[in-house]
């Protein structure tokens, strides 16, 4: 496998209040993702970006400005992903869809699903009863305010064991 990357919105003021339930229930977080609303995933081998791919995402990231947005309610897709639904959806699936525009052919996971859906997963794994309990506790914190000010891109290397970050790209920096 070549490795992999990622774009995503990194969420300060999310990470230790779902530090407990991210770690229990999603691996992305035990693999060092933290607390996050994804642009786009999977983006590019980190072999194949360069210094023309990160120029291409800095042209891009720099014309759309920052913005607040709160993280809402708890939700589910297919009764096993818990998450955290974002308000307003429309910023972020407007940089997925810059992303896309710039890159084609690379869409949010892969094609597999028919419509952006911006979120913040709390779990994907573990007995659905503990997950469902994690959700509610979840649910009690919200809503959390944030402001989306930059985009970062994440890589996992061949044969590493925990992403990294290797770029970060502010929103409106023209």
């Amino acid at each position: 496998m070549p490795g992999e990357s990622s774009l995503l919105v990194v969420l300060r003021p999310a990470q230790l209040a779902l530090r407990w339930a991210r770690w229990r229930f999603d691996p992305s977080a035990r693999s060092g993702i933290p607390a996050h609303i994804t642009v786009l995933y999977p983006f590019l081998p980190p072999a194949q970006i360069n210094q023309q791919v990160l120029q291409a995402l800095e042209a891009t990231f720099s014309t759309t400005g920052s913005f607040a947005f709160r993280l809402s309610a708890v939700e589910w897709f297919d009764d096993r992903v818990a998450y955290i639904a974002v308000e307003p959806p429309e910023p972020f699936v407007s940089l997925t869809q810059a992303v896309m525009a710039r890159f084609p052919g690379h869409e949010p996971y892969g094609g597999t699903y028919e419509s952006i859906v911006p979120h913040l997963t709390i779990g994907v794994q573990g007995e659905r009863p503990g997950l469902a309990r994690a959700a509610e506790r979840v649910a009690k914190i919200l809503p959390i305010e944030a402001k989306a000010s930059e985009v970062h891109l994440m890589v996992h290397g061949p044969g590493a064991r925990r992403w990294r970050l290797a770029r970060s790209f502010a929103l409106g920096a023209r």
